[in-house]
């Protein structure tokens, strides 16, 4: 029952992670869909755990869950209380988890169909893959939406007066106070 959960749910955040990925970031739905992404994350971190406790040993979805969550939770919450800076952390936070469930996803998929006998540090080849490579592919993508996003800091004295941040994030626009 735990595993049907974890699978069910994993499916649910590739799905709502990848349509959030693709969504324009000004769309009303974009903070709803992103705050259920969280909550979703959480259970598939949670059962993670969970059924490797029930079958008594730990895999690397042992270790790649808490992380995975935490980048959840840091992006969920930096968009939640926008503090100085608040949109890198947010990018960050997002970006990483889904590379992480990414990775656990390739973790239970390539090693069915691509075996090494190749050893590095005592781990298969495939292992350093796996886990390498959707992070080395996925920097150049989160660092274009850094730049893309997070508008340099503003010179002394020409920040937004706080009528203006307040009404911006009320219509749920993108708001840096440098």
């Amino acid at each position: 029952m735990i595993l049907l959960l974890h699978v069910v749910m994993g499916i649910a955040a590739l799905v709502l992670g990848a349509a959030l990925l693709r969504m324009n970031k000004r769309n009303r739905w974009h903070p709803r869909l992103g705050a259920l992404y969280h909550w979703v994350m959480l259970i598939v971190a949670v059962s993670a755990v969970a059924v490797s406790a029930l079958r008594g040993r730990t895999t690397v979805f042992t270790y790649l869950a808490p992380p995975s969550y935490a980048f959840a939770l840091l992006g969920y919450v930096s968009a939640r209380w926008r503090w100085n800076g608040w949109l890198s952390w947010h990018i960050t936070g997002q970006t990483s988890s889904y590379i992480s469930l990414i990775t656990a996803t390739l973790f239970q998929i390539v090693p069915r169909f691509w075996h090494s006998s190749v050893r590095v540090l005592g781990l298969s080849l495939v292992f350093w893959v796996v886990l390498l490579v959707p992070g080395l592919v996925a920097s150049p993508f989160i660092a274009r939406t850094q730049r893309r996003w997070v508008k340099k800091r503003r010179a002394p004295g020409s920040a937004p007066s706080a009528a203006g941040r307040d009404a911006a994030a009320s219509h749920g626009s993108v708001v840096n106070v440098a």
